[in-house]
C-alpha cells in the first residue's frame, strides 16, 4: 500500500495587508517532512509506503498567488511521479487565502485529484477555524477537524484522519462528505472547554464509534474571512451514502443552533475598562488579550493602543508582550543592555490599532523570539519603559506559551499584568494565569465584526438578526 502525504498551512485574514512571500513558510521537503507530519506514524507503523512531498506552515496572513503556486508546483511534481498512489492524505489549513485565486484548501485538492483522478480516496485534516467552500466536498472522501480551541488535538487530528484514509482504501470505499452551515457569526466565543461547545463536540466523539460514520467534524468558520462561505458548519461522512450523513450533519447543527444563546465572549471589555481592571484589581498574574491585533488571526501584530492606555495611566507591573516592528527592533538591538533610548511608534499612521506613542527608558535584555513550534525565528529587545515593560520583535509571533518568555529571558511572575496580543489564551498560560480578560481593541482581527470592511460577506447571521429563523 502506497500513501502521498502533504502538509501545507496557513491561516489568513482578508483585511490584513501582510502577504506571505516564500520565505514567510517554515518548510521541509520529502524525508525531512515526515516527522512534522503526526499521520506518518500511523502509516508507517501500518506498514505503508510514505511518499512524502513537504510540510509547509506559515504565521497567518493573506498567500501571494506566486508563493502558493511555488508550494503547490512541488507538493504536484512529487505526486506526478508517483500516480500508482492507494491513497491521499493533505494536512491543510481550511482558511488559507490567496490573492487572485481564493480558498487555497479548494485549489489544492483540486490540482492533486487532476493528477490521481477520482478513485482514489483523499482524506484532509483541517483546522477547527477552517473555512470550506461547497465545491471542495466534490474532492475529497472523508474530513476531520480539530475539536478543541484553544488547539491542543492537533496529532489527534491528524491520526483520526490517517485511519479514516487507511480505512477507505482497505474497504474500497469513496464516501462523499456532506455540509450543513449554520448562521452564526463567531470565532473567540468558540471556545471548547466551556459550554455549549463542550457538550456539542463531545457528539463527534460518539459518532466515531458508529460504524457506518467515516468522519465526522465540526468547523467554526473565520469571520476575518471576507466569503460568504467562511461560516460555521458540520460535515459528516457515511459508507451508506450522502443521505445518512446528511441526517447526521443536520442533527449535529440543530444542536448547536438550538444552544446558541449560550455562545458567549470571555470577559470582554472596552480599551479603557480593561486597562482599569487590569491597574486597580488585587491579583496575583493578569493576562489581557490585544484581540484585534492578533498575528495568529492575521493581523499584522504592530498595534499600540494598548501599550499607549496603559503609558497614560502610569501602570506599574505591566508586560506588553509583545510588538511586531522590525525597524525599530534593529535599531534598539543594536544597544547595550541598560542604556537609554527614545523612539517613537506609530509616527504617521491613519490606523486605528496604530497610534502614535512616545517610549523612553533603558534596554532591558535581549533574546530570541519564538514561533508556534517554540522554533527560533527571529530576535526581541525588551524594553523597560518606567513601569511598563515591552518586547519588540522583528518578526510577526504570539506569546502562547511559558517557552515564548523564556527564549527572551522573561519570568511572567515578575509582572502583575501582562499584555498578549491574542483571540484566545492558550492552555499553557491558562495554568500560570490568575485572571484573564479581554481587550476589544481595533484591529485587523477585531471581535467588533460589524467594523469591519466586508464587501462580500452579508452580516445576516445570528447574533446580528436576533430573530433570526433557521432549521437544517
Amino acid at each position: 500500500m502506497k500513501v502521498f502525504v502533504a502538509r501545507f498551512m496557513c491561516e489568513s485574514n482578508t483585511f490584513s495587508d501582510y502577504r506571505a512571500e516564500i520565505e514567510d513558510f517554515e518548510y521541509y521537503e520529502g524525508a525531512e517532512s515526515v516527522g512534522r507530519i503526526a499521520a506518518c506514524r500511523v502509516f508507517l507503523s501500518e506498514g505503508v509506503e510514505v511518499i512524502p512531498s513537504l510540510s509547509a506552515n506559515c504565521v497567518p496572513c493573506t498567500v501571494k498567488e506566486s508563493t502558493y503556486r511555488y508550494f503547490e508546483n512541488k507538493i504536484l511534481e512529487v505526486l506526478k511521479r508517483h500516480t500508482d498512489v492507494d491513497g491521499v492524505y493533505l494536512f491543510l489549513h481550511g482558511s488559507m487565502h490567496v490573492e487572485n485565486i481564493g480558498s487555497g484548501e479548494h485549489k489544492i485538492v483540486k490540482a492533486v485529484r487532476d493528477v490521481v483522478g477520482y478513485e482514489v480516496p483523499v482524506s484532509l485534516a483541517l483546522d477547527f477555524h477552517a473555512s470550506i467552500p461547497d465545491q471542495m466536498l466534490e474532492e475529497v472522501n472523508a474530513i476531520s477537524g480539530y475539536r478543541t480551541a484553544p488547539h491542543v488535538d492537533r496529532d489527534l487530528t491528524e491520526v483520526r484522519a490517517a485511519k479514516t484514509l487507511l480505512r477507505c482504501i482497505r474497504e474500497k470505499i469513496l464516501p462523499r462528505p456532506v455540509m450543513v452551515r449554520i448562521p452564526i457569526l463567531a470565532c473567540e466565543e468558540f471556545v471548547t472547554t466551556r459550554e455549549p461547545l463542550f457538550s456539542f463536540m463531545q457528539r463527534l466523539f460518539i459518532l466515531d464509534y458508529e460504524d457506518n460514520v467515516v468522519s465526522a467534524a465540526f468547523f467554526g468558520g473565520l469571520p476575518w474571512i471576507d466569503e460568504q462561505y467562511a461560516a460555521p458548519c458540520t460535515i459528516v461522512a457515511h459508507r451508506s451514502g450522502e443521505q445518512t450523513a446528511l441526517e447526521d450533519a443536520k442533527k449535529l447543527a440543530r444542536q448547536l443552533w438550538d444552544n446558541r444563546q449560550a455562545i458567549r465572549k470571555v470577559d470582554t471589555y472596552p480599551v479603557d475598562e480593561a486597562v482599569r481592571i487590569a491597574c486597580k484589581e488585587n491579583h496575583e498574574l493578569m493576562f489581557v488579550l490585544d484581540c484585534g491585533d492578533n498575528p495568529y488571526a492575521g493581523a499584522r501584530g504592530d498595534g499600540t493602543v494598548m501599550l499607549k492606555k496603559f503609558l497614560e495611566v502610569g501602570a506599574k507591573g505591566v508586560l506588553i508582550a509583545g510588538l511586531y516592528n522590525p525597524e525599530a527592533t534593529k535599531r534598539l538591538y543594536q544597544k547595550r543592555v541598560g542604556e537609554r533610548f527614545e523612539e517613537v511608534l506609530g509616527e504617521g499612521s491613519s490606523e486605528d490599532h496604530l497610534v502614535r506613542t512616545e517610549i523612553r527608558g533603558t534596554v532591558k535584555g535581549k533574546g530570541q523570539t519564538l514561533g508556534r513550534a517554540e522554533k527560533k525565528t527571529g530576535v526581541g529587545v525588551i524594553l523597560d519603559c518606567g513601569g511598563v515593560d515591552l518586547v519588540l520583535m522583528d518578526t510577526r509571533v504570539g506569546f502562547t506559551s511559558a517557552e515564548h518568555f523564556q527564549a527572551l529571558g522573561i519570568d511572567p511572575f515578575d509582572y502583575k499584568v501582562i499584555v498578549v496580543k491574542l483571540g484566545y489564551l492558550w492552555g499553557e498560560l491558562q495554568v500560570i494565569a490568575a485572571k484573564h480578560i479581554v481587550a476589544s481593541t481595533p484591529g485587523q482581527s477585531t471581535s467588533d465584526y460589524p467594523s469591519l470592511p466586508y464587501k462580500r460577506r452579508k452580516l445576516n447571521d445570528y447574533p446580528f438578526v436576533k430573530d433570526l429563523k433557521w432549521r437544517a
